[in-house]
Order: structure tokens, then C-alpha cells, then sequence
């Protein structure tokens, strides 16, 4: 097997024969079997004099629109090459430009300067400059419109005599610059190198200029996205080094991106985002499983990937191209182990409906937009967001699974827009530098339980924003696995108080009833909001379950009470804490945490009856220590 690698860019020509070409500046062009990036030619020119300006552009036969339409918002991509870089102009001063024209190669047209002798890097030969051609370039003579490109190519000025043909144009194409891949790696672990050998070729068939390596660093211009819509993927990644680069023109008086942040028209890739550069997984019809790095023991990685976008800081403002790390909802296996994002502006979303609980193990986000995830996330270094105050480094919400980490140097390190799922708890979270390390944006009260790490600091913005930090806390969890120890997903679970602890256990109560409201009369129940709760002995059947509880106080509370029971509640009712109450999760987890004055005992049961396969009943008891928690793991039989 192996990587099946396409894009989405269109070849406007590969220069493999004169014709088309037209020059800008005396003489002719002339057809280059010396030096050629893709095939077996390229396109040259000799250009030689102080202040001689000399190119050639390709005639399309057709204008391009790139403003509306099957063609909107999609970049130029054009290789060239500057034999006596030493002699050209500065970037400033035209040395190299990119010449884009409506009429003819010298009639109406744009030119981004994009290159010269002071930016050129010395090792660098073939360059493939990517243009946006609704920018607003360098300099613009005549009516040139993006909405109809005709002629594609460039200039070379130098500054003295030179010798020979020194400047060629390659390969000319035009897209969102995207990689698309699908099939499976054939190498584990070079998932990267593999593309690039496809993107730039032994043969010299495909230069697409979007993927090169130099020295074992594979340099991205565009988007790379991992899966296929139909075609199975099994890709995977360890130790590679891949950067995004910010290549840059001359406008006017600032230094630029060339690459924009996002597509002016407001048009979508295939990973469903307007940026241009950075990382789509998407899934379809066949099996997409992506794998950086490798598991260590079970919550931490090695081995991963350095994927980053560096600053450039030849900018007038230093800066990088906005870049993006997203997964679509497509069922997709994702596995992060000890992989490292710097610089990536963009959102990361992981969010993906198919990506709960994959594994996040020991990855350094630094210096990147939100992230946003629903995967199983341990041993996380969030460092340095540069996301908005009110977007905060993480968004916190009822499908978050983390624990272990630190969050330093951000503005707001998590941010909470719902009250949903509280109370929240923040297991092994250390936070250190952050203006504030927790944003409470809910409109609501939240309650957030500390178990291990430091104690955050809060900021509650807007009218009814409350947070409550609970320090102390400690977690009890149930583990539901088969005998040869895999996680089985849905098993009910049901842990109660047993005799003996702070928190009740079969105490007498009262119940009556307003609406939906019942009301318990329990006198010094301990419990509190959010708090669950077993009724059972009432004659109105109405009123026996587990309910979630509001706190009204010491020695009442309340629950929803479905249908219409009679007020108040007849019977012998008898309430019971419950620790836990509710359905395993994929990892065969269920699991709360919260304050315990002092070790409760407790006893419980675990079954899965209502869809196959099905599990005997599976008892267990134990204490919940105030100090360490509880934590078990029940293996479940079959019942056939």
C-alpha cells in the first residue's frame, strides 16, 4: 500500500514548449533544457545591464476570474529562478517580481515584488512564489483586473552586467493550494516524507511547489488534508518536522504576506475554512485513522512531530500566515503523542463528533489560536495563546476531557461560555503567568472542582457570571472492561452511600410538590448543588429515582419531578447520596469528583442490558477516601 496524493491546482502551463510565451524587455525568450524545475524544460531569459528590466509572461488564451465564480479566491503559483542573484535588484527596488496582466505582457497588468538580491537565501535556487491576485501588489499599470488574468510570468532587474540565461520560469498553476491524501502510509511514521515525494517527485512530473524537503524539513505553502470523502486513510507521523512558511512582496512601503490569512471572498477549502494554510483531517465512507507520535505507558507520548508556523520577520509588522488545525465530524481515529503546534494563529479545532475520547497524550500547543477539543487529553503544555481575551487558550465546556497539565502565559487560559456540565472539575492542572487562568462568560453560576495543581484565578464577566472554586476535591470513577481488559461503552452504573460516611444514607425525608419542582425536606443532608440524589419508598412512583439536586439549604433541596404525582408524597421515602449514577463512556469510564469531610463508604452495581452485547450484573463496594478518592475497574461478564 501507499499514500495516494492529489490537489486541487490547475496547471496554467508547464513550460515545456516556447509557445504562448511572450517577452517583457528586448529580445525573445527561449525554451531552457539546462536548468528546469518540473519536466525536461523551463522557460529563460538572459537579462543583463544596470536598472535592465527583462521577463516573460505565459498567455492563458483566456482570462481567469478570480473574484466569483468556479475560480474565486484561488492563488498563483509560479516557479522561478535567479542564476546571478548577487546581481539583481533589492526587493524593494523590483529585483524579482511576479507580473500578472489582463491585455498583454505589458499592457495593464500588476506586479508583486516578491524577491531580491538582499531577500534570495544563497542556498536557494528554483523558488515557487505564491500571489493572491486580488491583492493589492507592488505597483499596477493600466486597468488590471482580477477578474480577468490572462498572462502569468514575471521580471528579473539587475543591477550590473551578467552572463548567460539567469532567469527562468517554470511550471505556472493556480488553487487553494491544497494536498489532498488518502490510502495508507507506506512507512510508519513518514506519512510526511511520503507526500513530499509525491508533491515533488524523483520524476520531475509533479512540482507542485506546495510540499518541498531541505534537509529533512519538509516547508508547506498551503493546505495539507489528511483523508479522503470515499478512499480509506491510515496515516502516521513520528519525529518529522514540518513548517508553514510566510513567504512575503514588497506593497508599497510594508513588507506583507503574500500568502493572506484567509480567502477575501470568503471561499472554503476542503476542510471547511477559509485559511489557506495548516492541517484538515477529514473522514468519509472509508476508515480514517491518523496517528503522531507514540503512547507511553498511559497518558503520556513520544516520538511526535514538530509542526510549526515560525514568524516572518523580514514583515513590515513580523508576522505569519494564519494557520489552521481542524477535524471534520466525519468517524475518524485520531491519536496525538508528544507532538508539538507552535504558531498556529488559526483555531485548532478538534471538536470532531468522532474524535471523542482519542487520545491528546504530552502535546505542547504554543503560541497558537483556541483550541477547542473533545478528545481525551492528559499531560497538555498550552502556552502562550495569542487568542482573543474573550476567546480564551481553551474553551471549556461538558464534553472536555482533561486533566494533567499547564497552562502558562495566556491571557485567559480557559474560558467557560456555558453552564452546562457544572460543576466542572480541573484534575492535575497547574497555571502559571495567565492575566486571569479561568474566564466564567456563561452568564451563570458554575462550580469548579480542584483535585491536585494549583488554584486558578477567576474573572466572571457579565450579569450572573459566578464561579465557585471548590479546592479539595477528589474523583471516584468506575471502569467497565471486558476480561481481556477492553473498555465496553454503556454500562449503566449506579454507586450509592453506604453506612458510615458524612453524606446519607437511607435517611427519612419528605416530599412535596409545586409543578415540576419536588421539594425534600432532609434535615443536615450535607449535599449540595448539582449533588445526586437516590429516592426510593414513595407510593407515588413518580418521585423514586436518582435526581440531580439544587441546594435550597442545610436541610432542604430540590429536583424535576416528571409527570403530575400527588402533594405531598406519601410512603416511607428514604434518601440516599449517589456518588455516581449514569452510562460508561468510550473508554468505559464513568466518573465525579467533589469534596469528602471524611471517607465514605459506598457500594453499588454495574449491568448493560438494554443493548447487545449484553453484561451480567457486576457488584462493588469500597470507600471513597477524602484524600486520594476511588478508583475501580470491573470486569464485566458476558450474558448470553
Amino acid at each position: 500500500m501507499a499514500l495516494t496524493v492529489t490537489t486541487d491546482l490547475t496547471v496554467i502551463t508547464t513550460a515545456e514548449t516556447i509557445t504562448g510565451w511572450s517577452a517583457i524587455g528586448a529580445q525573445t525568450p527561449a525554451l531552457e533544457p539546462d536548468f528546469f524545475v518540473q519536466g525536461a524544460n523551463c522557460v529563460s531569459r538572459a537579462v543583463s545591464g544596470i536598472g535592465v528590466v527583462k521577463g516573460m509572461v505565459f498567455d492563458n488564451g483566456v482570462g481567469i476570474d478570480f473574484t466569483t465564480g468556479a475560480h474565486k479566491d484561488k492563488l498563483v503559483y509560479i516557479w522561478m529562478r535567479v542564476n546571478t542573484t548577487q546581481l539583481a535588484e533589492t526587493r524593494a527596488n523590483a529585483g524579482v517580481t511576479v507580473r500578472l496582466a489582463t491585455t498583454s505582457a505589458i499592457a495593464d497588468f500588476r506586479e508583486w515584488n516578491v524577491d531580491g538580491k538582499d531577500t534570495i537565501p544563497a542556498t536557494e535556487g528554483w523558488i515557487c512564489y505564491v500571489i493572491d491576485p486580488q491583492s493589492v501588489g507592488t505597483a499596477t499599470t493600466g486597468a488590471y483586473s482580477a477578474t480577468n488574468v490572462r498572462f502569468f510570468g514575471g521580471t528579473l532587474k539587475t543591477t550590473t552586467t551578467a552572463k548567460g540565461q539567469n532567469l527562468g520560469i517554470d511550471q505556472i498553476s493556480y488553487g487553494r493550494g491544497e494536498l489532498r491524501v488518502s490510502g495508507t502510509v507506506t512507512t510508519a511514521g513518514e506519512g510526511f516524507k511520503e507526500i513530499a515525494a509525491i508533491a515533488y517527485d524523483s520524476a520531475g512530473t509533479n512540482r507542485w511547489g506546495i510540499l518541498t524537503e531541505k534537509a529533512g524539513v519538509f516547508y508547506a505553502k498551503g493546505k495539507i488534508i489528511l483523508g479522503h470523502a470515499t478512499a480509506a486513510t491510515t496515516f502516521s507521523s513520528r519525529g518529522e518536522t514540518v513548517v508553514w512558511e510566510t513567504p512575503a512582496y514588497k506593497e508599497a512601503t510594508n513588507v506583507v504576506k503574500s500568502i493572506p490569512n484567509a480567502s477575501v471572498g470568503g471561499t472554503t477549502g476542503s476542510d471547511g475554512k477559509t485559511t489557506y494554510n495548516g492541517l484538515g483531517i477529514i473522514g468519509g465512507a472509508g476508515a480514517t485513522t491518523i496517528d503522531f507520535g507514540v503512547i507511553v505507558g498511559a497518558d503520556s507520548g513520544r516520538s511526535g512531530s514538530s509542526l510549526s508556523c515560525p514568524i516572518n520577520a523580514g514583515l513590515t509588522t513580523p508576522g505569519r500566515t494564519l494557520a489552521t488545525v481542524t477535524a471534520d465530524n466525519s468517524t475518524i481515529a485520531l491519536s496525538l503523542y508528544a507532538t508539538t503546534f507552535t504558531g498556529f494563529e488559526g483555531q485548532i479545532d478538534l471538536t470532531g463528533t468522532g474524535l471523542v475520547g482519542d487520545d491528546c497524550f504530552g502535546c505542547t500547543f504554543n503560541g497558537c489560536g483556541r483550541l477547542d477539543s473533545n478528545m481525551e487529553i492528559r499531560n497538555i503544555n498550552l502556552l502562550n495563546s495569542v487568542a482573543a481575551v474573550d476567546d480564551g487558550a481553551f474553551i471549556w465546556d461538558s464534553a472536555t476531557n482533561l486533566q494533567k497539565g499547564v497552562l502558562a502565559g495566556n491571557s485567559r487560559a480557559i474560558v467557560f461560555e456555558t453552564t452546562t456540565g457544572t460543576p466542572f472539575t480541573f484534575t492535575n492542572l497547574t497555571f502559571s503567568g495567565n492575566t486571569f487562568d479561568v474566564r466564567n462568560e456563561s452568564l451563570g453560576a458554575i462550580t469548579i472542582n480542584i483535585t491536585g495543581g494549583t488554584t486558578p484565578s477567576v474573572e466572571n464577566i457579565g450579569g450572573g457570571s459566578a464561579t465557585t472554586i471548590v479546592a479539595g476535591a477528589v474523583s471516584a470513577t468506575i471502569k467497565t472492561t471486558t476480561t481481556d481488559g477492553t473498555a465496553i461503552q454503556n454500562v449503566r452504573v449506579l454507586l450509592i452511600a453506604a453506612t458510615g460516611g458524612p453524606l446519607p444514607f437511607d435517611a427519612t425525608v419528605t416530599i412535596t410538590r409545586s409543578a415540576s419542582t419536588a421539594t425534600v425536606t432532609h434535615t443536615a443532608h450535607g449535599m449540595a448543588t448539582n449533588d445526586k440524589v437516590q429516592i426510593k419508598g414513595a407510593n407515588e412512583i413518580e418521585y423514586n429515582g436518582v435526581f440531580t439536586i439544587t441546594k435550597i439549604d442545610d436541610n432542604s433541596y430540590s429536583y424535576t419531578v416528571g409527570g403530575a404525582p400527588a402533594t405531598p408524597a406519601t410512603g416511607t421515602i428514604k434518601a440516599t447520596f449517589a456518588a455516581l449514577s449514569g452510562l460508561t463512556d468510550v473508554n468505559g469510564e464513568i466518573t465525579m469528583s467533589r469534596v469528602f469531610a471524611s471517607a465514605q463508604p459506598v457500594t453499588g452495581r454495574a449491568r448493560k442490558s438494554s443493548a447487545a452485547p449484553f453484561y451480567k450484573t457486576a457488584g462493588v463496594t469500597g470507600t471513597i477516601s477524602s484524600t486520594t478518592g476511588f478508583s475501580t475497574t470491573l470486569q464485566m461478564i458476558l450474558d448470553e
